[in-house]
C-alpha cells in the first residue's frame, strides 16, 4: 500500500530489513513505511521544483482516487487522500505568503 497515493506508470522500490537476535522495540509490521513514504513525498517536491510546479498542484494532479488500479493489479479504494489535498489546496496556511521575518 505503499506506493497506493499517486499514480506512478513506472516504480521501482527496494528495501532491506535486518534481523537481529535483539527484542524488537515495535511493531514489525511495516517497518520501512514511513522512511519511504518520506522519500517518496521528498521527490514529489523535487520534482516539483524542477518543473517549476506548485508542489500541491502535482500531487493533486498525480494523486491515486477511488478505483483506479494499484502496483499490485487491485483497484483503489476510497481513502480520502484528493479530499485532504484540495482542503488544505484552499487554506490561508497554504494560500496566503508567509509573513516576513523581522531583520530581513
Amino acid at each position: 500500500m505503499l506506493l497506493a497515493n499517486y499514480k506512478f506508470q513506472a516504480w521501482h522500490v527496494k528495501g532491506l530489513a535486518v534481523l537481529t537476535n535483539k527484542v524488537s522495540l515495535g511493531s514489525y509490521r511495516a517497518p520501512l513505511a514511513v522512511n519511504a513514504a518520506f522519500a517518496i513525498e521528498s521527490q514529489l517536491d523535487e520534482i516539483a521544483k524542477r518543473l517549476g510546479l506548485d508542489p500541491l498542484v502535482l500531487r493533486l494532479q498525480n494523486v491515486s482516487v477511488e478505483g483506479d488500479p494499484l502496483p499490485n493489479l487491485r483497484l483503489q479504494v476510497q481513502v480520502g487522500v484528493k479530499q485532504v489535498l484540495t482542503t488544505l489546496s484552499e487554506h490561508p496556511a497554504w494560500t496566503d505568503p508567509l509573513p516576513s521575518r523581522q531583520g530581513e
